[in-house]
Parts: structure tokens; C-alpha cells; sequence
């Protein structure tokens, strides 16, 4: 559980509040979207952040048109058992879903007017088989990608969004309470990109990290580095 917090002045009254927070659906892509499109009004960085916006909004479309498969139940119980991430990404074994989720996030960025500057990139990745792009993927989730791949990690990188997000919705937080790595995500295992502190009534004032990949947000400490776990000498880059 995360840490509890007195919220009334009293110290035997406080607001017990969940130590993970699983996504709840393709709604958080367009949020992300929405942001990218208020923030580009005025920005030096406009049309870049209207290109974000667009490649969000194609997320959440592909987010919602399948369902995912759970993961084994001798998956979760090995992670209730030993405190590891169920979906651990460079060694999760990905089903077809996510070349599917890839080609056509592929073919609706690469027919945008709204993101043509990726249309290039979009089709030389659709001119490559599924094997190739599946090793392709395994690159960018080790962080081992070459060089030559730069143009084509983002986009690698939004389709395993979805993908993960996807499935990481299907988990039980508590199955993940036992996870016992602070500075990893708890569904699989991949390192956050930011932290935010919630304000919201059953988590008032925690920081929860929140995952790079599959969108799973965990509690940690404010005064806790999220790589070191140090609580010393910290300073802090604001948003």
C-alpha cells in the first residue's frame, strides 16, 4: 500500500491509498493528445507537439479496437511468488496483436496530412516482414536499437504503447503489491519517465511514477530518487 497520509489534522485518521494505478483504457492516449494540441498554441515547438498530438489520437483508436489476452496464470503466480513484473517487456512473449497494433498505426500516420513528416519512415517499416520488425521492437525495449533505426524508434515505441497498455489494464493491482524493485514499473518492468503528485481525494499528495511504456503509475516516496532510491541530497526538474 502506498504511504498513508493524515489528512485532517488527526494522526489515527488517514486515507489508505492504492500503491499501484493500473491504465483504464484507450481515454488516456487522447487526453495526452489533447494536452500536446493546447500546449503547441504559441510554442516554438508547435508544429512538433501538433505531430505528437496526432500520432496520440491514432494510439487510442488502435488502443480500442481489440481486446487483450491475459497473461497465463502461471505468469501471475510467479509474480505473486517471487516479486517480479508479470509482463517483464524484453522478455515477454508478445502475441500477434501487437504486429497488428503496429501495421496499422503504420498505415494511419503514414496516410495523416496531419503527420506527414513520418510518412517516410512509415512505409519503409511496412515494406518489412514481421520477424524483422518484431526484432526491431526487441531493440527498442532493450534499448539496443541501432543508429540506423533512430527515425523508426518513436514509432516502434507507440505501437508497444499500446500494446502494453492494453495489457496492463488486464492486471489485478494487487497481484502487483509484491513487486519489491521500487524504481521499476510494476507490470513490466520498465523505468518511468516522470513522477506526479496526485491531488485527488484517495491519493491526496502522493507521488506516483509513472510508467514509460505500459502507462502503470506506483507510489514512491517524494524524497526518494526513482533510480537510486537515495533520499539525500535530491533536486528536483519540474514540469
Amino acid at each position: 500500500m502506498a504511504t498513508p497520509i493524515v489528512t485532517d489534522g488527526t494522526t489515527d485518521r488517514v486515507v489508505h491509498s492504492p500503491r499501484v494505478l493500473l491504465p483504464s483504457g484507450g481515454g488516456l492516449f487522447l487526453s495526452r493528445a489533447d494536452r500536446f494540441e493546447q500546449l503547441a498554441e504559441g510554442h516554438p515547438m508547435g508544429p512538433y507537439l501538433r505531430l505528437m498530438a496526432e500520432v496520440s489520437r491514432v494510439q487510442a483508436r488502435i488502443h480500442d479496437r481489440r481486446m487483450a489476452r491475459a497473461p497465463e496464470a502461471s505468469a501471475l503466480q510467479s509474480s505473486r511468488d517471487f516479486g517480479m513484473p508479470p509482463l517483464a517487456a524484453t522478455s515477454y512473449r508478445r502475441d500477434a496483436q501487437f504486429l497488428e497494433d503496429l501495421r496499422e498505426l503504420l498505415a494511419e500516420i503514414g496516410q495523416s496530412s496531419k503527420a506527414s513528416p513520418l510518412a517516410p519512415v512509415c512505409s519503409a517499416l511496412a515494406a518489412q516482414g514481421d520477424d524483422a520488425l518484431g526484432e526491431a521492437a526487441d531493440r527498442v525495449l532493450a534499448g539496443t536499437s541501432n543508429d540506423s533505426e533512430a527515425a523508426a524508434v518513436p514509432l516502434l515505441g507507440a505501437a508497444l504503447q499500446v500494446y502494453f497498455t492494453r495489457l496492463a489494464a488486464t492486471l489485478d493491482a494487487k497481484d502487483l503489491e509484491s513487486v519489491d524493485v521500487p524504481t521499476i514499473c510494476p507490470a513490466c518492468a520498465s523505468r518511468p519517465v516522470a513522477s506526479l503528485v496526485r491531488r485527488d481525494p484517495e491519493r491526496p499528495s502522493l507521488r506516483y511514477l509513472c510508467c514509460s511504456l505500459c502507462h502503470t503509475q506506483w507510489n514512491l516516496a517524494r524524497i526518494t530518487c526513482s533510480s537510486c532510491e537515495s533520499d539525500k541530497s535530491l533536486q528536483y526538474f519540474g514540469l
